[in-house]
């Protein structure tokens, strides 16, 4: 799809997005658990996809410096409001680009890059991206990618419960998908984590850890699951969520990627 699509669709919902993810704000708060981790004061952080900066401003206020960039020049000037004046502010700046042309900067300049909520998702084919991350982080320095999943369970079983029997069975197998933004149809690609690590990352990358998320915590919108219940998956997610098969089966999931030298490294077992 045209970047210009991409970056028209999403100006289009700027004003409105963090309200459209707010259902998914656990997954938020998951992720910024894990950048806790990673990163330190004083760091530099390069957020790829930042849509309206959500995770810039989780990181610049602990310390780190953010270069904040996104293909819709209306989701970062949504940033920049929210940034206005910010003790922070002076720690993030923001950059129009594409997330597949990461061309524009010094290589080694970064100690870390981060993609959230899917953004590189539109990507047909990740290896531009992969090799561009390489170029620009130092040697260790960490990638975390949250990335749309190939097979969602509840999807499955949403299909199997309506006796959409075709739409289950082929779930597995659609490397495409459709969603519409803002009167468009914007295409992505999902994949499997070992899928996705093995093809496009693991020349340049040492998988530190990967995991599902909303495998089988509930989406917000089943009402059918009591509170209990689902606050028991939740629970059971969190143990199992870096094992297979549960690690194949959330809505996204996350790839923690350290950059080497060697042509060695991690892998999936």
């Amino acid at each position: 799809m045209p970047a210009h699509e991409i970056a028209a669709a999403y100006d289009a919902i700027a004003a409105d997005y963090d309200g459209l993810i707010r259902d998914d704000e656990w997954i938020r708060r998951e992720v910024w658990a894990h950048y806790a981790e990673v990163f330190r004061p004083g760091q530099l952080v390069l957020d790829v996809s930042c849509g309206t900066g959500i995770d810039s401003v989780f990181l610049a206020c602990r310390g780190v410096r953010v270069v904040a960039s996104d293909i819709s020049a209306g989701m970062l000037r949504q940033l920049r409001r929210k940034l206005g004046r910010e003790p922070f502010a002076g720690r993030v700046s923001t950059c129009v680009a594409d997330s597949a042309e990461l061309a524009g900067f010094r290589p080694g300049a970064f100690d870390g890059i981060v993609s959230g909520f899917a953004g590189i998702s539109t990507l047909p084919d990740l290896s531009r991206f992969a090799s561009g991350a390489a170029r620009l982080l130092r040697p260790g320095g960490r990638m975390l990618l949250h990335l749309l999943g190939r097979f969602s369970l509840w999807e499955w079983l949403g299909h199997l419960a309506n006796r959409r029997w075709s739409d289950a069975a082929r779930l597995r197998r659609n490397a495409e998908r459709s969603f519409a933004v803002a009167g468009h149809a914007l295409r992505h690609y999902p994949h499997l984590p070992c899928e996705a690590y093995r093809r496009y990352f693991a020349p340049g990358f040492a998988l530190r850890r990967s995991y599902s998320l909303g495998a089988l915590r509930p989406p917000t919108g089943v009402r059918l699951i009591p509170p209990r219940v689902a606050v028991g998956l939740g629970w059971l997610e969190a143990r199992l969520r870096s094992r297979r098969p549960v690690l194949d089966w959330g809505r996204y999931f996350v790839l923690d990627l350290e950059r080497r030298d060697d042509a060695g490294g991690g892998g999936f077992a």
